[in-house]
């Protein structure tokens, strides 16, 4: 992960874990997103994240399929251009 995104590297969200009510195995991805500050986490495990942890952070928990989609509606061209620039990249 580091490797492939090391600009999604945070660090200094360590206090926060203990805040975090969200499945203790995931505290540390919650507090993470709250420091940051992020708009939403996207993750196949969205039961780990209950509305009741997220809502008052004012994080939004989708599922990727979801996210993409979205961002598909926001900028077609754009997802576009991502898509076929990793498809040449294809060996």
């Amino acid at each position: 992960m580091t490797a492939a995104f090391p600009e999604a590297l945070v660090t200094g969200y360590e206090s926060l874990i203990k805040n975090m009510t969200c499945d203790e195995k995931d505290r540390h991805v919650l507090a993470a997103a709250d420091y940051l500050p992020a708009q939403t986490l996207v993750t196949f495990s969205t039961k780990d994240f209950p509305e009741t942890s997220t809502q008052p952070l004012r994080i939004e928990v989708k599922r990727p399929d979801d996210f993409f989609l979205d961002v598909l509606d926001l900028d077609p061209g754009r997802v576009a251009r991502v898509c076929h620039t990793a498809l040449l990249s294809y060996k």
